[in-house]
């Protein structure tokens, strides 16, 4: 089946230390009767070029049928996940997300890719909470950005924004296909994986 968003990587990033759940590896929390990563995978894998996952512990992955790879620098940060997801990108642009958000819908990407132009670097929802830039599409453009800002010792992805053009997603053009932005809940403590699996109880079986 020809993927439905041509052009286009997508890339998990599973390389945060998750202290707030005590190390655990957040790609492989059960939610549902799943691991995240299952869940993200069988939603999403049909639809991309390619799939790509960025982990320090490879190891513990072997059954993606993506492609694994390391961070390049030393320093862990999202920042650093994303520069490895992009320089191994064959596609010209990557949507990028967290592996512990169980919840994406391919719906939600779909409008984060249809607002890409030729005029722009990134793509990224903007909530009330501010940017959102692990549902975010990124354009292989940016590597040296991102390279020159990591070299420097700084790690917060929207810290190189102001040198790449940038589309930014009202969040209520994402709640016409999800209404309470479930593609934006992510899993960082206890409490946020007994509600995950709240909401994986109340999915359509």
């Amino acid at each position: 089946m020809k993927p439905i968003f041509s052009a286009c990587s997508y890339v998990v990033l599973a390389g945060g230390l998750a202290k707030r759940l005590g190390g655990r590896d957040k790609a492989l929390l059960s939610v549902g009767g799943r691991t995240v990563l299952q869940r993200i995978d069988q939603r999403l894998a049909r639809l991309f070029e390619e799939a790509i996952l960025v982990t320090n512990t490879p190891e513990a992955h072997l059954q993606w049928e993506g492609l694994l790879v390391r961070d390049h620098f030393n320093r862990r940060s999202s920042l650093n996940g994303l520069h490895a997801g992009l320089f191994a990108a064959t596609q010209p642009w990557a949507f990028v997300m967290a592996c512990d958000t169980p919840f994406m819908e391919p719906l939600v990407i779909e409008t984060v890719l249809n607002a890409r132009t030729r005029r722009c670097d990134v793509v990224i929802p903007r909530t009330e909470l501010g940017y959102e830039p692990l549902c975010g599409a990124y354009s292989v453009r940016c590597l040296p950005f991102i390279e020159d800002q990591l070299r420097q010792g700084q790690g917060r992805i929207i810290e190189f924004f102001d040198r790449v053009r940038v589309t930014t997603v009202d969040a209520a053009v994402l709640r016409r296909s999800d209404p309470e932005l479930r593609s934006l809940f992510n899993i960082n403590t206890i409490e946020d994986l007994r509600q995950a699996q709240r909401m994986a109880d109340q999915e359509s079986p």
